[in-house]
């Protein structure tokens, strides 16, 4: 659950800092963001084949072929 506070408080605080744009606001919330959306990246891709694998053992499919279909749509 920490990993989930730290990620919403790195979105939000580039959001807040656009309003006052500057170097010394921008990069250090730049550097955040992009820490908080590596974690969030990793969490969505591990969900993403958690899902294809239950769904390629519900119907009784070759793992690799559902976990290429699934990230081939989304």
């Amino acid at each position: 659950m920490d990993n989930w506070i730290s990620c919403l408080l790195g979105t939000i605080d580039l959001r807040g800092l656009v309003y006052l744009a500057s170097r010394y606001t921008m990069v250090p919330a730049s550097v955040d963001l992009g820490f908080s959306a590596s974690i969030i990246w990793v969490g969505q891709g591990t969900y993403l084949t958690l899902a294809a694998v239950s769904h390629a053992k519900d119907c009784s499919q070759h793992e690799g072929t559902i976990i290429g279909n699934f990230n081939g749509e989304f």
